[in-house]
């Protein structure tokens, strides 16, 4: 009985104690659902969450390292882990814009444009935003550059005889070319200046061959096509047939035909010796060498 009355006693804080265990354990089971801190949180240790994580800013002094499932970090190569670096193992998506002071990337993909430096005005030809790339400064390119659709050249200018498609190249200003140019069919060449073919033009309009032939074929006689030196309504027009720069060698004029048995027949002239007519020969000015000589 004496047993029996100290346990009645004890009764009361037995059940006391059960309230309390129960709304702990009501408390903790609504603070393992959701969380709510309305202050800062410092740690000295890391931080690991296994679900999703929203905030309205996040910064971190030394770096963060979003690794997916390569927990490791194994794929860092370039990162140090400090000074504020960011690792992504996939994608990220920005759909603003990003600034940054140097890009190493295997992709970079952006559906409006991507741009490189301090800002400025684009060119109005084929530059609309949409899918662009602008770079303020000097472009340097390790491999093959290509356009399949045109390239231009200047920041002003008019296309007048392209139609920026097809592989076109518009250049607004000179071009300098210092080994070869090669072109399999040229339709037209027009130039509003010189033509220089292996030497230097001085003077507008003019076109120099130097060291090699310059070679007019036509299919009729010259009253249609040939070869034409004029200057208008006055008539001063020279073609000057010799050389007064370079060794001062006299000018041979040669012309040749085809005779009745297939054979070509050919005859040279050449101001005479004492300058006082021409005189006239079979065979080519190369044959008769001799005769050119003062």
């Amino acid at each position: 009985m004496a047993i029996k009355r100290k346990l009645a006693k004890f009764s009361p804080f037995f059940q006391s104690a059960m309230v309390v265990l129960v709304a702990s354990l009501f408390v903790m089971s609504i603070v393992y659902a959701a969380t709510t801190i309305g202050s800062n949180i410092t740690t000295g240790g890391n931080v690991t969450v296994t679900g999703g994580v929203t905030s309205t800013r996040a910064t971190s002094s030394d770096y963060i390292s979003i690794t997916g499932t390569d927990t490791s970090g194994s794929n860092i190569t370039n990162l140090n882990y400090g000074g504020g670096d960011l690792y992504v193992q996939d994608d990220a998506e920005i759909d603003d814009l990003l600034t940054v002071a140097r890009t190493t990337t295997s992709r970079v993909t952006s559906t409006t444009m991507i741009s490189v430096g301090s800002f400025f005005t684009p060119p109005a030809q084929g530059f609309d935003f949409t899918e662009d790339l602008a770079v303020s400064g000097n472009t340097l390119l390790n491999g093959v550059a290509t356009s399949v659709t045109a390239l231009w050249i200047g920041s002003a200018g008019t296309a007048n005889n392209i139609n920026l498609a097809g592989g076109d190249l518009y250049v607004q200003n000179d071009v300098e070319i210092d080994g070869t140019l090669y072109v399999p069919t040229i339709a037209s060449a027009t130039t509003t200046d010189s033509l220089k073919v292996g030497g230097y033009a001085t003077v507008a309009g003019d076109m120099i061959v130097n060291g090699g032939t310059f070679d007019l074929t036509t299919g009729t006689a010259t009253t249609t096509d040939g070869l034409f030196v004029r200057t208008g309504a006055v008539g001063t027009s020279t073609v000057s047939i010799g050389d007064l720069e370079y060794g001062k060698q006299p000018g041979c004029l040669e012309m040749v035909r085809e005779s009745v048995n297939g054979q070509y027949t050919y005859y040279h002239c050449w101001i005479t010796t004492a300058g006082t007519g021409l005189e006239c020969t079979p065979g080519r000015c190369r044959d008769g060498v001799a005769n050119l000589n003062p």
